[in-house]
């Protein structure tokens, strides 16, 4: 039997979530985004169409709409900021498409949403049906470029926070944002208490930030990390399933694995470290107000984006990439993830840190692939401002007369390797031991000629007595000098 299938995908959702500099906008949006598929909105739009049924997690071998006529949608899976819907005819689906993009319209503007619908797909070609269905979503994106905020005139002031028209009056905020704005705001609300009773057990008495303020109050000493972490080679997973059943228990598997990888990653923050005022002294992290440094801002499928305390971002990235790898999923396959690490002053862009974590996890997936199953992560550390992408930095930043300074992406799940994260780890306790003045001032000689570095070390012999700084151009000292402040050694005892 044939079915209509839709499959409905959230566009530009990046733009949508990290737009603000404001961590509850931010922290908004994202709730927003995970809620669009929920009981309120996607299920309660497909009981407006008809009978359905919404049981591919418990059952994810069944498909009822094939056997029971009273049916007449059901949720394919959801997944990956997308939701595969099943029609028993092409009536029902255009009606619900029509239905749903005016429900979010209104209680969303701002989200924009992509939809490809498919008559005749035969689930027992599932992959071939799903592939032409994701074909006519990319080309629906490509063609429709929908209007969903209201259009701003010379004479409407803006919202100073989103730039849209300001046509609502916010108490709160004693002056008039935009609908956009609002919108976000009120769902932080909702999202701030789900993640406080989710993980209530492992916080006790602590609570996650709702502002950059709270994860680094040091105020001139300020820093946040934005991380970005992606599975490896997940597309190449999905592709391999052979049937929705396959799809079905993959996704959700994958998304119980981050959950729960996530969830260790806090318990471990929270019992070997905040716990532990000796440590926190050490590494200069002050906990104001029972709040955690650490706010996940997206925890969807195989990816995940967190803000955490400067000093936190490596070794906070390092664990959830090591719990991830430990968690089971239904292909029976090892899992790995990169990740990237942008340690930037709490007041600086936050789009701007967010994207520079995204191509971070690119450099280190670039990497990864050379080696398959491996776990790469990769960092900045910008103390003032940076522009252009990350390779633009890499050349204008870490360019020095004996090569590029920059050493990583570095390895989290081997320490054998010559990029390995244990590696960069031994470099920086070995640094640690030596007075402070002289390792900013080798800082500095790194970058100059061989002559120069050799002179200096020549002179300091008593504490620099390396026979190699660079080696085929290449050298870790620059990084490990650049990190040290920001990964202590105490913490690779954890």
């Amino acid at each position: 039997m044939s079915l209509t299938a839709v499959l409905t995908d959230t566009a530009s959702i990046q733009q949508y979530i990290f737009s603000s500099n404001k961590l509850k906008t931010n922290i908004g949006a994202s709730q927003i985004v995970k809620s669009i598929y929920d009981d309120e909105h996607l299920i309660k739009v497909l009981n407006e169409v008809g009978k359905g049924i919404n049981n591919w997690q418990e059952n994810p071998d069944e498909v009822p709409i094939l056997t029971n006529t009273d049916i007449e949608w059901e949720i394919g899976y959801i997944g990956g900021g997308n939701a595969l819907i099943f029609f028993r005819d092409n009536i029902k689906a255009k009606q619900f498409i029509k239905n749903y993009s005016k429900n979010l319209l209104v209680k969303y503007p701002g989200l924009n949403t992509s939809f490809g619908i498919k008559d005749d797909f035969d689930i027992n070609n599932f992959i071939q049906n799903i592939k032409e269905l994701h074909e006519l979503l990319h080309k629906s994106k490509n063609k429709y470029f929908p209007k969903t905020t209201l259009e701003k005139f010379g004479f409407t002031l803006d919202c100073t926070e989103s730039n849209e028209c300001a046509e609502l009056y916010d108490n709160v905020m004693g002056e008039y944002i935009s609908s956009v704005l609002k919108t976000k705001l009120d769902a932080e609300k909702i999202a701030s208490e789900d993640l406080n009773n989710k993980f209530k057990t492992i916080l006790n008495n602590f609570a996650f930030p709702k502002n950059f303020e709270e994860i680094s109050p040091e105020k001139e000493q300020s820093y946040i990390a934005v991380v970005h972490i992606d599975g490896n080679s997940m597309g190449k997973r999905f592709e391999a399933c052979e049937s929705l059943s396959d799809i079905r228990k993959l996704s959700k598997s994958i998304t119980e694995a981050t959950e729960k990888a996530f969830k260790n990653t806090l318990d471990i923050l929270i019992n070997k470290v905040i716990s532990d005022k000796e440590l926190l002294e050490e590494l200069n992290i002050s906990i104001k107000r029972h709040i955690v440094p650490f706010r996940p801002i997206i925890i969807g499928g195989d990816d995940i984006t967190f803000i955490c305390h400067g000093r936190l971002g490596v070794f906070l990235t390092k664990t959830f990439i090591k719990e991830f790898a430990k968690q089971p999923v239904s292909d029976y396959k090892p899992l790995s993830a990169c990740g990237g690490i942008a340690i930037v002053k709490s007041k600086f862009p936050f789009f701007k840190a967010y994207q520079l974590a995204e191509e971070l996890t690119s450099s280190a997936k670039e990497k990864s692939r050379k080696i398959e199953g491996s776990s790469y992560v990769d960092f900045h550390i910008s103390a003032g401002g940076f522009s252009g992408s990350w390779d633009d930095i890499k050349t204008n930043y870490y360019d020095a007369i004996e090569g590029n300074a920059h050493f990583g992406p570095y390895r989290v799940d081997s320490d054998n390797d010559d990029n390995s994260l244990k590696k960069l780890e031994n470099k920086i306790e070995e640094l640690s031991k030596k007075p402070k003045n002289k390792v900013l001032k080798f800082r500095e000689v790194i970058l100059r000629s061989s002559e120069e570095i050799e002179m200096f070390i020549s002179e300091n012999e008593e504490f620099f007595y390396y026979n190699k700084i660079w080696d085929n151009r290449e050298t870790i000292y620059f990084d490990a000098i650049e990190v040290m402040d920001f990964y202590h050694p105490e913490l690779f005892k954890i």
